[in-house]
Order: structure tokens, then C-alpha cells, then sequence
């Protein structure tokens, strides 16, 4: 009658990288992971924890910035970006995050909101701020408020935005006894950071080591527990994010049947 502890370890290709709903594969996502069971995953200092998709050289600033501004990672189909960076628990930090719209023309098109642990939510338009083609720098005060050692910075969809694609170009991480002017920043000549993410550029990365990749878990007895792992096939397009689709478990495996069924006709 007792519960038995279940563990399971799954293989991932040499190269694969984790976010925290998916395993990526260059910009692909390959494996889609199962919602209501946490993995065991090796996070590094800091990086990218939703995935997205990075595109260099997407931006094209029409005035002096830091380069940085000129790539992008952007979350398809409204996938929060989440950055979290390893600070002292419950500690305070300046985080400065720069945006520049180079793809609408008009405002409205791609409102964010932004939510910056120990800050107030903000909403920001890049195009109604700055203009297409305009860098731009936002400054928080920012704190680890659940003290988990981990600070967290997400970009999400706003609700009225016609263009759900979240997009973030630079983030800077500041102790917060340094004096930042967001001005000075956005034109490279900002403080010494403690991070400096080139967002979506060859010094990106994501939070999760990609090599291993296990689950633990009490089954009890009699029980039972199904996982269900959405894998692409070579070639194919990513798999979707299970943050965003509309399938679920159910529906999938209905599906899956009314396939086969049709094959055995």
C-alpha cells in the first residue's frame, strides 16, 4: 500500500537546450514537455527560461544605441519572455530593459507588458514611445520579493494587442548603488552591469542546461500517472508550446485514435 518513487530519465540530443515548457533544438522546438510534473533541470547563473525564438539582426536603430539593439528573441504565438538572474535573496537590483520596434509602422500593434520582480507592472508601446526604428531604455527597481535567490523579468502580451509575438532586444541587471540614466545607457555608455544580455545575440542563452533531462515523482498505490510528451518529427515544424495551444491530453489522444482508426479502414 505504500507509494513507490517513480524516476525517469529521458535521452535529448547532443546539442538540445531547455526552456521551461519545451526542448529546443537551434531555434526549433523539438519536445514538448508535460504539463503538472516538474523536471529536474540545472539552471545556469541566469538566461532565458520561456524559450523564444532568437533573431539577430532584426532591429535596425535609427539612432546611436547600444548594439545590442539590433537583435531580438521573440516569444511566437503570445509565449511570455522570462529572463530570472541569480542574485543574493531578497536583494535589490536596477534593471533597465531596451526595446526597438522595427517591424510595425503605427502604433497599437504590439503593446507589452512588462513585470519586473519587487516592481509595479508597466505597459509599454515601443512604436507610441519612440517611433519605429527607435531604441529605447526603461528603468526598474527591481527586488528578489519571494526571496528564492532568483530575480525575474517577463515581457508578455498585452490583452488589447493585435500582434501577440513578445519581442525584447537588451536587458541590464545593476547593483543598486550604482546611479543608471537610462539615456546614457541606451547610447552604450552605460555603468558596469552585473548582467549584460545581448538578448537573442551570440552571448544570449537559455536558463536550463540542456543535458540531462529527468523526472521524479511519487506514484501511489494502485495509481496511475500519465506524461504526455509532444515530440516533432525531423524536419517538421516546432511543436507547439503547451503554454499556448489549445490541445490537451484528452483531445490529442482523441485525435491520435480517430488517425489510426481511419488508417485501419
Amino acid at each position: 500500500d505504500a507509494a513507490t518513487p517513480i524516476g525517469l530519465e529521458v535521452s535529448l540530443p547532443e546539442n538540445a537546450a531547455m526552456s521551461d515548457s519545451a526542448v529546443m533544438l537551434g531555434n526549433r522546438a523539438i519536445v514538448a514537455l508535460p504539463k503538472g510534473v516538474q523536471p529536474l533541470r540545472r539552471e545556469r547563473s541566469w538566461g532565458c527560461a520561456s524559450g523564444g525564438e532568437p533573431l539577430p539582426g532584426w532591429a535596425r536603430p535609427k539612432s546611436p544605441c547600444d548594439p545590442a539593439f539590433g537583435n531580438i528573441r521573440a516569444g511566437m504565438g503570445g509565449v511570455p519572455l522570462i529572463y530570472r538572474f541569480a542574485v543574493p535573496a531578497g536583494e535589490e537590483r536596477t534593471v533597465v530593459l531596451g526595446f526597438c520596434e522595427s517591424h510595425w509602422t503605427s502604433a497599437g500593434q504590439r503593446p507589452l507588458e512588462i513585470y519586473v520582480e519587487g516592481a509595479a507592472k508597466s505597459d509599454i508601446d515601443p512604436i507610441a514611445r519612440w517611433g519605429r526604428h527607435g531604441p529605447g531604455c526603461l528603468r526598474f527597481a527591481a527586488r528578489d520579493a519571494n526571496s528564492d535567490g532568483r530575480l525575474q523579468v517577463v515581457i508578455a502580451p498585452h490583452p488589447n494587442a493585435a500582434d501577440k509575438n513578445t519581442i525584447l532586444n537588451v536587458l541590464w541587471v545593476f547593483m543598486p548603488d550604482i546611479y543608471v540614466d537610462p539615456d546614457e545607457v541606451q547610447i552604450g555608455k552605460a555603468p558596469e552591469a552585473e548582467y549584460h544580455v545581448d538578448v537573442g545575440g551570440e552571448t544570449d542563452q537559455l536558463l536550463y542546461d540542456g543535458s540531462k533531462l529527468s523526472y521524479e515523482f511519487q506514484l501511489e498505490a494502485g495509481g496511475r500517472r500519465e506524461l504526455l510528451f509532444l515530440l516533432a518529427s525531423p524536419g517538421a515544424r516546432s511543436v507547439p508550446d503547451p503554454q499556448t495551444m489549445a490541445w490537451t491530453s484528452d483531445s490529442l489522444r482523441q485525435a491520435a485514435e480517430e488517425v489510426w482508426a481511419g488508417q485501419r479502414e
